[in-house]
């Protein structure tokens, strides 16, 4: 099973709860904290949405380094996520993601 498929599984067979069915959020796994973990994590906020995301890379691993970042913004007023696949490098330390309009003034997550 590729490690996506695992995550996968996990969070379909672990993280719904109640009837319907409604993600618990404490439930969730993103990752199986292979490797090493950024650290010094900022996220201001900016106009229009936007969030200025910076960290330091952790690691001197060249194949960490150059590894792709996913994140996933999660709306937990509504259950409803937005994904960013491989949208940076680790060695980049920052990129800009930008939220949904209609996401303003909820409460959500960014992994």
């Amino acid at each position: 099973m590729c490690s996506f498929n695992k995550i996968v599984g996990l969070n379909i067979n672990n993280s719904f709860v109640g009837e319907p069915p409604e993600i618990d959020h404490n439930r969730l796994t993103f990752c199986d904290i292979r490797g090493s973990s950024v650290s010094y994590v900022t996220l201001p906020a900016k106009a229009d949405q936007a969030m200025e995301l910076s960290w330091e890379f952790g690691t001197e691993h060249p194949k960490e380094l150059s590894a792709p970042l996913t994140f996933i913004l999660i709306n937990c007023s509504n259950n409803n996520v937005v994904i960013f696949p491989d949208h940076e490098t680790r060695n980049t330390g920052a990129t800009l993601l930008t939220a949904p309009v209609d996401w303003v003034g909820t409460q959500t997550v960014l992994y």
